[in-house]
This record gives structure tokens, C-alpha cells and sequence, in this order.
């Protein structure tokens, strides 16, 4: 299972939200080593301030969309995760009417609410870097353009001389072909 994050949210602490959602609804680590090739991708939701996703139908990929501003409800994304793994199962919504598991119905809040024990924290921005930094790896980047540069310029150059042995041989071959036989 491969975990995409285009969020500020931690990598590690969405993929724990994941595997205990695959471990509690769906046989765990069974389900995943079936699923080798599925793709969980996090990213922000256009508009709106809630948890959603969007999944295939019997595919191998899930997309989590998050609220831009302020954290998102835990339970709500476990719930969302889950209702989007069974699209990846092959359920469709006419399948999961009635299921507290999948659909916002009956218990769901309670089923779910181990997420809100689970850490899900912002990743600390990277420092940027200043402007003698960013002049000092241009000059690095500029340096090591030079020199690879050299080494092509250096490489055609021996080609080229090569080449030019190789037609004045055949330069050379082709005047002694056209010279009439001596003694003939």
C-alpha cells in the first residue's frame, strides 16, 4: 500500500489511521497484501470544510479529500477511509445501505471513535532558505554544469579526430583505387 500526502498533515500518522482502519474493518494485513498496488491519496478538498474521498469501484486506488482550514473530525476520516475502502472491495452505495460501517447511519460515530485517540499533526513547514544560500547552490549547480560540459566537449573532440583519421583513410583508399596500375 502506497500512502500520497499533498497535505500538511504527517504521513506517518494518516498511514496509522489507514492500517487501523484496514485492521479493524477489513482483516488487515490479509486485505493489504492483497492489495499491494493500492494507493491511498490525501489531498485538500476544493471547497468545503468536511471530510470526503473518492474512490473506484473494485480499483486499487482512494483519494481522501481534507478541509483546508482547521483539522478534520478523526472519526469522520476513519469513516471516510473505510467507506472508500469497500468501493475498492467492489461495493457499491446500494450495497452499503444500512451499514453503520460505511454510511452515516446508526452507530457510526461510536464505531469509530478510537480515531480521536490517534495523534494527526501538521509536519513542520521547511525552513526556506536565504538568498546567499540559493545564490551559493546556483553557483554549486553552475560549477557542476561547467564540468560536465567539459567532459562532453572533451569526448567530441576525440570522436571528431576519430572521424577525421577515418576519412583521410578512406580519402586516401579511394586515390589509390582511381591511380591506373603501374607496369600494366
Amino acid at each position: 500500500m502506497t500512502i500520497v500526502n499533498h497535505t500538511s498533515w504527517r504521513t506517518d500518522q494518516l498511514r496509522a489511521i489507514v492500517l487501523r482502519v484496514a485492521a479493524d474493518e477489513f482483516g488487515g494485513a490479509q486485505w493489504l497484501m492483497k492489495r499491494r498496488a493500492l494507493v491511498v491519496t490525501f489531498r485538500y478538498a476544493r471547497r468545503g470544510s468536511r471530510v470526503s474521498g473518492r474512490a473506484v469501484i473494485g480499483g486499487h486506488s482512494s483519494t481522501i479529500f481534507l478541509p483546508r482550514a482547521g483539522a478534520p473530525c478523526k472519526a469522520t476520516l476513519a469513516h471516510t477511509i473505510a467507506h472508500e475502502f469497500a468501493h475498492n472491495r467492489g461495493l457499491h452505495h446500494k450495497d452499503m445501505r444500512g451499514a453503520a460501517l460505511y454510511m452515516n447511519v446508526g452507530d457510526w460515530r461510536e464505531r469509530y471513535a478510537w480515531a480521536a485517540d490517534l495523534p494527526l499533526e501538521r509536519r513542520e513547514a521547511a525552513a526556506r532558505a536565504t538568498a546567499a544560500e540559493k545564490a551559493e547552490a546556483k553557483l554549486r549547480h553552475a560549477g557542476a554544469m561547467v564540468k560536465n560540459w567539459e567532459g562532453i566537449a572533451k569526448r567530441a573532440t576525440t570522436r571528431l579526430r576519430h572521424w577525421r583519421k577515418q576519412l583521410r583513410y578512406h580519402e586516401r583508399r579511394l586515390a589509390a583505387m582511381a591511380r591506373p596500375a603501374a607496369g600494366g
